[in-house]
């Protein structure tokens, strides 16, 4: 069975993205039926940083969290955790959570749940606000929102 591309995170998918850029460069190389130069190989090492510099320049991290437009880009749900960017978190061990507008802003944190001593959390577009409240009351019924 194979799995869908969008249930992969977003650090499985650069890690396919940094073997498979590559591999393919170097298939297209072989096929050309040229001598392997030296630019060839840093060509190669571009393309499986690649994936590494888009992620940097789609989501601006914070010291802390992400910032991006919309969160459901980087949240998500399945029947046992819940996905924030790359961090895996089992909702059984979610009690409290924070949501709440800041300067025009959303912010959703977990300050319970840290890793690494660092708070996860993401900013966002505050219109994004009552549509992540709603999905959270549905996904995390039994979890207090601090505000």
């Amino acid at each position: 069975m194979r799995a869908k591309w969008s249930s992969f995170s977003a650090k499985q998918k650069r890690v396919v993205l940094s073997l498979s850029l590559p591999l393919a460069a170097i298939s297209l190389i072989g096929l050309t039926g040229r001598q392997w130069q030296w630019w060839h190989a840093l060509f190669v090492v571009q393309l499986a940083v690649l994936p590494w510099q888009w992620s940097r320049q789609q989501y601006n991290g914070l010291e802390n969290g992400l910032v991006v437009a919309n969160p459901f880009e980087v949240l998500r749900f399945d029947a046992d955790n819940l996905y924030l960017g790359d961090e895996v978190f089992s909702r059984a061990k979610i009690k409290r959570l924070v949501l709440d507008e800041v300067e025009g802003k959303g912010l959703f944190q977990l300050p319970f749940n840290q890793r690494h001593a660092k708070v996860p959390q993401v900013l966002f577009d505050g219109e994004y606000l009552p549509q992540l409240r709603r999905m959270l009351s549905e996904q995390l019924p039994g979890v207090e929102v601090i505000t």
